[in-house]
């Protein structure tokens, strides 16, 4: 449903914009022939219709399609005012008061109204609705009326001198006793479709035919990725000798000096050297690497020679290595100096809790010792664990406790 309604307003636009292109080259049956092909009109396709109807001097079918604009839209003022003129031409005197009245009442007071906006380039001004009405009371017979009209049509166009100029020759014609001419639209005036929703409304081919701009061979009209094949072109002549090119020159391989299978000689593996300064001059001296393995074969030995079994030597066994711990052992001091024991202090006596009992105030026997004095260090190094229990066993001399 909406790709169908979308579908009508395209062709309505592209209708319209064409009636009106026709009707600017003033070709005016076609652009009444597109005007009827819109598939919904509007009140402004009627209008459009009239005004064609209107120039080509076909009045009943103009009066028809102006009734019919009317009928979409009511408060169209200028609908009503070109209905009024198309009557009047066909000396329909009293449609024609009726429907300038209308549009005079569509103004609503106003001085003017611009359909600028509804895309018809044109001002509706009062002072031209009230300078017809009097001329179709004119028509009537009611010459005062149509006087009243033109006096009031006069007071409108105060700010508009060429309309004034106007309406003052028709006032006197009036007067005279002559016959007046209404006041009508211009032929260029014509709802217009806007240029904003006309613009691109046509189909326009942005990529445009596909063509081969550039090709390998002249003959090639295929279009692809891969160009057509290319044509073997025949050698005009056979290539001489001298326009062949030569090989690079050779160049031989370096020397590499190779050695038979059989007679590659034999790397004998070196022993572990153990360090001299820890071994003592009565061991008997190690072996050398030279005694104890084959010597390399010379180049001109015979190959015989070569695969004979070699003599070696028995392996001796190694001189025993001294123990480290020990050694260490015997730098150390094999008795340490005695220690004195210490001599342990007196026990104090402890006082009589009962009243009246003496203190013992005899002072002890030990040695004394200055306050704030160190202890002296004892020797450092192991200690013997005979000296130990010795010093265990001894106990102090203690004096005897006083009475």
């Amino acid at each position: 449903m909406a790709d169908t309604a979308s579908n009508v307003v395209i062709n309505s636009l592209l209708f319209w914009d064409e009636a009106v292109a026709a009707y600017d080259r003033n070709d005016l049956n076609v652009a009444l022939q597109k005007l009827w092909e819109i598939p919904d009109p509007s009140a402004k396709t009627f209008f459009n219709i009239g005004l064609v109807q209107q120039r080509l001097k076909n009045y009943e079918a103009a009066e028809k399609a102006f009734e019919s604009s009317i009928i979409k839209d009511c408060h169209l003022a200028v609908g009503h005012y070109q209905l009024a003129i198309t009557n009047y031409k066909m000396n329909k005197f009293q449609k024609s008061e009726i429907s300038f009245n209308l549009a005079h009442q569509c103004l609503r007071g106003r001085n003017y109204i611009d359909y600028k906006q509804l895309g018809l380039r044109f001002l509706l001004y009062e002072c031209e609705v009230l300078h017809n009405l009097s001329l179709a009371y004119l028509g009537l017979n009611d010459r005062h009326t149509a006087l009243q009209m033109i006096d009031k049509a006069l007071v409108s166009a105060e700010n508009h001198k060429n309309l004034k100029e106007q309406i003052v020759s028709s006032k006197q014609s009036i007067q005279a006793g002559r016959q007046a001419t209404l006041l009508e639209l211009p032929q260029e005036v014509i709802f217009r479709p806007p240029k904003s929703k006309t613009a691109n409304i046509g189909k326009k081919d942005y990529l445009g035919k596909a063509k081969v701009v550039s090709s390998v061979t002249e003959k090639d009209e295929a279009t692809g990725f891969i160009p057509a094949p290319k044509e073997i072109q025949p050698l005009d002549r056979v290539q001489t000798r001298a326009e062949i090119p030569s090989p690079p020159p050779y160049r031989p391989p370096p020397n590499i000096t190779t050695v038979p299978l059989g007679k590659q000689p034999v790397i004998a593996a070196l022993p572990d050297i153990v360090p001299s300064t820890t071994l003592k001059q009565t061991q008997p001296a190690v072996p050398s690497a030279s005694e104890t393995q084959p010597t390399a074969p010379s180049p001109n030995q015979p190959d015989e020679d070569i695969h004979k079994p070699q003599k070696v030597p028995p392996s001796q066994p190694l001189p025993e290595l001294p123990n480290q711990q020990s050694k260490d052992q015997e730098k150390l001091p094999q008795t340490l100096p005695k220690v004195p024991p210490s001599t342990p202090l007196p026990d104090l006596p402890t006082p009589s809790t009962q009243p009246g009992a003496k203190t013992d105030q005899t002072p002890s026997t030990g040695p004394k010792i200055p306050p704030n004095q160190p202890l002296p260090d004892l020797p450092t190094g192991s200690v013997n664990q005979s000296s130990i229990n010795k010093a265990s066993d001894t106990k102090p001399n203690r004096p005897p406790p006083t009475k």
